[in-house]
């Protein structure tokens, strides 16, 4: 019905109305803000008895509210066709949505955005190893068919839209004009192939996530075609809700968007209403992905608890705590010791391009190994290196524990490592010495003196032999490695980086000092003697073990993974203290394994910045639990963050990727194009002391963002507390806010600058609302915002609070209390207890309109007079005035015998409202005092009181006017003798000079005594009414009120009235 879903209610009257455009907005503080099309309503609409329908149905709230639907469901998309090599998408990760275009021309926010539109290649680690890129990551998506509901009757246009992982910036793929074909069929489709696109739509639309439209509103106006609220409801009431967080695993594909395993997710969820507006967001807890999953990975969560009563859907926000992570690609390891085999430390050669991904510090997993183009698991054998002979296969998933920490990275390979590929040649001097002497350094006086065998401590040997120096040294000259083995463990080398000539103490010839690249170790010097062999080598690197070494960078890290305890083995379980050896281990025996064999390590994200950031997904659910999408089901969410490849032949992902080709800086997939953050759970909030307004209109064109409320672009304004609530918004230069304890002026879309005498200076600014300056007097208009009228310059109100009525003239900034044009104890007595003060301007008579309703009439401060008028009507809890507000004369010229619910001049024409009809008044054919077709008197009282200390005897009366004016009554204030029925006799008056003339006459009683009766003290007996008058001229009073009217329905005039009388001489 309509009076239903106008919800309309005598209690909540309309506070605000404007007319724009040819649309009404209106606001009753019971209802959403309301904005009606009043030509499609009064054109298009079907009116019954009842109810009226719109777009062949019956009008619902939403086509008569300000805010528009916005759309929940994210389009859904089919892929149409691909490029292997050179597609469309290549090197991009596009992501569709759609808004609407209502037949108003406002735009509903974005829908939910799809998710990342991906096809990727099967991973080829091959491929990998011999380019260094991850190729797979293409996506070869070459166009897609995008489809859209269009099940909104009054949506008009649809914009599909379009954006990419790497930008902000949200395109208008396409337009299309609905027509009534796509309306029935439900949806509509569109075509990509391209992305050429040139309309961006404004960042502030990406910020739109619903529009704050306020859900109720105690004020309303315009400004710069804006619609402004003030006093208003925001937000609902949470109810207590749970969900259970988790994960799913996915069907085994090549590649699949999906979310980043071993990490860490935080789900909120938010309600939303039939129009879109989101409630709170309730962080519904965690989850952590597992190491090793069985196949690309979903989140998902089960709702559990009690539905808002509001709500009408629900969708699901993710905050990614773990942050982003990267991999790197290695190629060999090596021992760090040199020709070591079982150090705790290894060195791992990695691409060049991958040097940004990893920090020392940092930690990092072996996700996945490549070997002679077979894809195998982790190793597991018990053997720490593993030379030639290739892993088993599938020895199970990789462990969590499987992370290993960076010790420290080198741009160029370490001397180790060198070690490890140099071709090295036994030279052809001197290849065993048996008998030699070590020459150790003499602190005290520089000399090398005799007597020292090298220990681990030494960087340097000292020996006694020119020609083994010369044949060192020509080695080195010419840019060859030359290395030396000491002792019995002659498969230990150490690097030498000198020769050179020095005194040795006590013997005539010459020593040399041989410097070594590296302190000896233990190896090294392992058994040495007097008579230990020496054996020096040389070697260069080859080409091929250049190109190995080229566009690589180092890092350090453990042999085994972090926890592990020596001696605890080397078989993978599910002991965190197992020993993970490392793969690949590569010693100067082993060097073909590097040319083959490749290791995908992640590096382990950082934590994420510690904005509290949730990331949309991208459907809503319905709260009805109807099917297996719904409340208290099992909702698989709609979102991701990465690629996800399997491994061949098992449902097992071994790499997640995040960035295109999975290089440093490169095009990321992306978490989502929009973002909330969590707030305290405020519920239901009521903004009594804000202003909030809308984007602007351009009348006659095609802007229209009046249901525009984003919040993100500075849209409230704060009026001091301390002054009260806002009960009235009037917009004329500026805007004048009505609080109910003071009035203040807004400035709009200026601001001022104020100088040391106080004076303002106004200057331009791009703000909506400026400055908020509080006009002089302690006035408002306490909760009875219906008592505002307006006209020209003037601002007409009521404070029932201080029992007054005011006319505020913002040109001068004055508030003059009109009540006080002696009126002041009529209204101070009235309007504290008046239940409604409805005020209006009656633009034809030119008067301020003021109806008092429901009013405590029985007060004893109130029509104490009407004791003794008992011709008077009794007293009414109701009453209307008019204020005359033209020119010097002005005052309160008369009452008026209608009781409005409401008034309004339009084009020069005064009319009011009763009972839901609408009454024209002054109009030329209508009778005289004739409302809302009850046929009243004109009536008249005046008091005259010349001399009020003195008792008059009042004669005669006259007045100037028309004719048929008569007396109802003339009364005098004397208690005793008091004269019956006075008036003027059969209301007979005498014309002389265009004036009208008559005596006073009445009546007084006739008492007799009472003889029968018994004397007082005095003698005299009493009296009694005889039940007979007899016939007297005037009254006798200190003051005479005088009632006149006139039943005639044409116009008729009652210029003045004065009254004869003398002093009484009794």
């Amino acid at each position: 019905m309509a009076s239903e879903t106008l919800n309309l209610n005598v209690s909540n009257l309309i506070t605000g109305v404007n007319i724009i455009d040819g649309m009404l907005l209106f606001t009753d503080n019971r209802n959403e803000p309301r904005k009606i099309n009043i030509a499609r309503f009064r054109d298009e609409g079907v009116h019954t008895s009842g109810t009226t329908q719109i777009y062949g149905r019956n009008f619902e709230t939403l086509d008569i509210s300000l805010i528009k639907k916005h759309p929940s469901t994210a389009a859904t998309f089919a892929i149409a066709s691909t490029d292997l090599e050179d597609s469309v998408f290549k090197n991009v990760f596009p992501r569709f949505s759609y808004r609407w275009k209502y037949n108003d021309n406002e735009y509903s926010p974005f829908a939910p955005f799809t998710e990342v539109i991906y096809q990727g290649k099967a991973l080829d680690l091959k491929e990998v190893f011999e380019t260094g890129e991850i190729a797979a990551v293409q996506n070869v998506v070459d166009s897609v068919t995008i489809t859209v509901p269009t099940t909104q009757k009054d949506v008009i246009e649809i914009d599909l839209l379009y954006t990419e992982s790497i930008s902000s910036t949200v395109y208008i793929a396409e337009t299309k004009k609905l027509l009534a074909s796509d309306i029935t069929a439900g949806t509509v489709s569109f075509t990509v192939n391209t992305r050429n696109f040139f309309k961006a739509v404004s960042g502030s639309q990406l910020t739109r996530i619903f529009d704050k439209v306020p859900r109720k509103a105690k004020a309303q106006d315009l400004t710069g075609n804006r619609v402004i609220y003030g006093n208003y409801l925001e937000n609902y009431d949470n109810t207590t809700v749970d969900g259970s967080v988790s994960y799913v695993s996915g069907a085994t594909v090549a590649s699949k968007m999906g979310v980043r395993s071993n990490s860490k997710y935080t789900v909120g969820v938010a309600f939303s209403d039939q129009a879109g507006r989101l409630g709170d967001l309730i962080d519904l807890g965690g989850v952590e992905t597992p190491f090793s999953p069985t196949g690309p990975l979903s989140l998902t969560c089960q709702l559990s608890g009690t539905v808002p009563s509001w709500a009408t859907n629900y969708r699901y926000y993710i905050k990614d705590t773990t942050g982003q992570r990267h991999n790197i690609k290695s190629y060999a390891a090596f021992d760090e010791e040199v020709g070591g085999t079982t150090s705790s430390e290894v060195w791992i050669a990695v691409q060049s391009e991958d040097v940004n991904k990893v920090q020392e510090g940092d930690f990092i997993y072996h996700k996945a190994q490549h070997r002679t183009d077979s894809f195998v698991g982790l190793p597991g054998q018990a053997n720490a290196s593993y030379g030639n002979t290739a892993p088993t296969a599938g020895l199970g998933a990789i462990q969590p524990y499987n992370k290993r920490k960076v010790i420290e990275i080198k741009a160029e390979a370490p001397d180790s490592v060198k070690y490890g590929l140099v071709n090295r040649n036994r030279l052809a001097i001197k290849q065993t010495w048996t008998t030699h002497t070590f020459w150790s350094l003499d602190i005290t006086n520089g000399n090398y003196v005799t007597g020292h065998t090298p220990t681990i401590s030494d960087d340097y040997i000292a020996i006694e032999d020119v020609e083994v120096a010369t044949a060192i040294t020509e080695e080195l000259e010419n840019s060859k490695i030359v290395y030396i083995s000491l002792g019995t463990n002659t498969s230990h080398k150490t690097r030498i980086t000198s020769v050179s000539a020095v005194d040795i103490g006590g013997v005539a010839t010459s020593g040399s000092l041989i410097q070594l690249a590296n302190k000896l170790s233990a190896d090294a010097v392992s058994g040495i003697n007097s008579t230990s062999v020496i054996k020096i080598y040389s070697g260069e690197l080859s080409n091929e073990q250049l190109r190995v070494l080229d566009g690589k960078f180092f890092i350090k890290t453990t042999r085994y993974n972090i926890g592990f305890v020596a001696g605890s083995g080397s078989i993978i379980t599910t002991d965190p203290n197992t020993a993970v050896s490392f793969p690949h281990l590569i010693d100067d025996t082993a060097f073909t394994n590097a040319g083959t064999s490749m290791d995908l390590f992640t590096v382990e994200a950082n934590a994420d910045s510690n904005l509290d950031l949730f990331w949309e997904a991208s459907n809503a659910f319905a709260v009805s639990a109807t099917d297996a999408l719904d409340f208290g089901q099992l909702n698989v969410i709609d979102w991701s963050n990465c690629i996800s490849f399997a491994r061949n032949g098992t449902s097992r992902p071994i790499l997640d990727i995040e960035m295109s080709y999975d290089r440093y800086n490169s095009i990321p997939v992306g978490k989502g194009v929009r973002v909330t953050t969590p707030t305290e759970n405020e519920g239901v909030a009521r903004y009594q002391s804000n202003l909030i307004f809308s984007g602007i209109m351009n009348p006659g064109t095609s802007l229209n963002k009046l249901n525009q409320f984003i919040e993100a672009d500075g849209i409230t304004k704060d009026i001091n507390p301390k002054y009260g609530s806002i009960q009235k918004i009037y917009s004329s230069d500026n805007l004048t806010v009505f609080c109910e304890d003071r009035i203040v002026k807004v400035l709009a879309n200026k601001d001022a600058l104020y100088n040391a005498d106080e004076s303002a200076n106004l200057i331009a600014t791009s703000n909506v609302l400026g400055q908020v300056v509080a006009y002089k007097g302690l006035y408002g208009i306490a909760k009875n915002p219906e008592s505002f009228a307006a006209y020209g310059n003037d601002q007409f109100f009521s404070d029932r609070i201080r029992g007054a009525v005011l006319k505020l003239t913002p040109a001068n900034g004055q508030i003059i209390e009109i009540s006080k044009s002696g009126m002041r104890d009529f209204f101070r007595d009235r309007l504290p207890s008046a239940t409604n003060i409805l005020g209006s301007f009656d633009i034809h008579s030119n008067k301020y309109i003021l109806t008092i309703k429901g009013y405590n009439a029985t007060l004893g401060d109130i029509d104490v007079i009407n004791t003794i008028d008992t011709e008077l009507d009794q007293p009414s809890a109701n009453m209307t005035l008019g204020y005359y507000a033209n020119g010097q004369t002005q005052g309160w010229t008369s009452r008026y015998s209608f009781i409005p619910d409401s008034g309004v001049s339009v084009d020069g024409k005064y009319y009011t409202f009763k009972d839901g009809k609408i009454w024209r008044h002054h109009a030329s054919a209508a009778s005289h005092n004739n409302f809302y077709d009850i046929q009243y008197n004109s009536q008249v009282e005046f008091i005259f009181n010349d001399n009020p200390t003195l008792s008059n005897e009042w004669t005669a009366l006259n007045y100037e006017g028309t004719e048929g004016w008569e007396v109802v009554h003339v009364k005098a204030d004397q208690e005793n003798n008091i004269t019956l029925n006075a008036k003027i006799l059969d209301n007979k008056w005498f014309v002389k000079e265009g004036k009208y003339f008559a005596p006073i006459t009445g009546e007084e009683n006739v008492y007799t005594l009472v003889f029968a009766g018994v004397p007082n003290s005095e003698g005299e007996y009493p009296t009694q009414d005889s039940g007979v008058t007899r016939p007297v001229a005037g009254v006798k009073g200190f003051f005479n009120k005088v009632k006149m009217k006139n039943d005639n329905t044409t116009k008729e005039e009652l210029f003045a009235v004065s009254a004869e009388y003398y002093v009484s001489d009794r």
